[in-house]
């Protein structure tokens, strides 16, 4: 996918009375909950219900696009602990904004701390509901268009706040695979790291090998046919 829509024309945080009186962190909340105090909206003042993620991920990815495009490794060299720590703190005390810059912090401690807010989600971005019956169902068609629609029925089904972070995501995905020159990050390798966060069975269900496998497909293919997944529009 373009850089389409990386950086809207205006975006703005919740600073609402409901704000003042929670006292949540960012990191391992609900991503509905982190939305009501802690969002960037992805649409314009008058849009009638605008879309929103949460404001660690926009910084994130607002930053990498810039800075972390061509840096080999993107999101497979780990960042240093002590400095991610510290950035969590920023993010899980009010006002909830995160540090003003990143100056302090490298590519791969801003690709680190992304990571790490994507693990902590207490629910999967693909829901555990559907686990079983979208591996089943990806891996019973292999033609290509196929493949396509039975993955849009199943993000129809999505909680819309979910679908628009995954959108946000794969996009950010996509755009770093057209840098796989400089970076040596294929869809295959960005979907063999997060596949395990962003696919996973109900708890205490482990995945298999095989299933690994199939998330990590699954993941590759939409990174690869992004624009086919920007659905959170229609809805």
């Amino acid at each position: 996918a373009k850089n389409k829509g990386s950086s809207p024309k205006w975006w703005s945080y919740w600073k609402k009375e409901s704000k003042n009186s929670m006292s949540c962190s960012v990191f391992k909340t609900p991503l509905n909950t982190s939305i009501l105090y802690a969002s960037v909206s992805l649409d314009s003042v008058d849009e009638e219900n605008p879309r929103r993620i949460p404001i660690i991920v926009y910084k994130c990815v607002q930053y990498l696009k810039k800075y972390g495009l061509k840096k080999e490794g993107l999101f497979r060299v780990n960042g240093n602990e002590r400095r991610i720590k510290a950035s969590v703190k920023t993010f899980d005390e009010p006002p909830y904004l995160g540090p003003d810059t990143f100056e302090n912090l490298s590519v791969y401690d801003i690709a680190g701390l992304l990571k790490l807010y994507i693990r902590g989600l207490p629910d999967s971005l693909f829901p555990s509901e559907i686990y079983l019956p979208l591996l089943k169902y990806y891996s019973k068609y292999t033609n290509e268009n196929d493949r396509i629609k039975i993955l849009q029925l199943f993000l129809m089904m999505f909680p819309r706040n979910y679908l628009i972070l995954l959108e946000y995501l794969f996009d950010l995905f996509n755009l770093i695979t057209q840098y796989s020159e400089y970076n040596q990050m294929t869809s295959g390798n960005l979907a063999k790291i997060f596949a395990p966060n962003l696919i996973k069975p109900a708890p205490p269900s482990e995945p298999s090998l095989k299933d690994y496998e199939i998330t990590s497909s699954i993941i590759q293919f939409m990174i690869d046919h992004d624009e086919d997944f920007h659905i959170s529009r229609t809805d």
